[in-house]
């Protein structure tokens, strides 16, 4: 018995959406941690040159 194929399409579009938010949002989610990190590296780096003087 055939089915419509326009609900498995719509399912299979709304799956494909839902991966694709998921990996940008893990994507920006790493960027957002590697700003942090480097902003922290850049503090301690500042921290330890004004120490000095």
């Amino acid at each position: 018995m055939p089915v419509r194929g326009g609900s498995f399409n719509k399912i299979s579009r709304l799956w494909r959406q839902d991966i694709r938010a998921e990996t940008n949002a893990e994507r920006q989610f790493l960027r957002n941690q590697k700003k942090v990190e480097q902003e922290k590296a850049n503090e301690e780096y500042e921290s330890e040159i004004s120490r000095r003087l």
